[in-house]
């Protein structure tokens, strides 16, 4: 069995919206957090941290 692509989620295609044109961009968060627990998103000139806690909950902040 081939590994399946991190950049390419299943989940029913992200429920079925990823197949769609238009669509937003599904990622797998194991993707993102590949080399640690945080992750930078520059937005409007201003930088966000985005945050995998211990509980495996997301924490967004400016």
């Amino acid at each position: 069995m081939q590994p399946r692509d991190p950049l390419q989620p299943s989940i029913a295609a992200c429920r079925t919206g990823a197949a769609k044109a238009g669509a937003p961009l599904c990622l797998d968060a194991a993707a993102l957090f590949a080399t640690g627990r945080e992750v930078r998103i520059v937005h409007a000139g201003e930088v966000y941290l985005l945050r995998l806690t211990r509980q495996n909950k997301l924490i967004l902040t400016k």
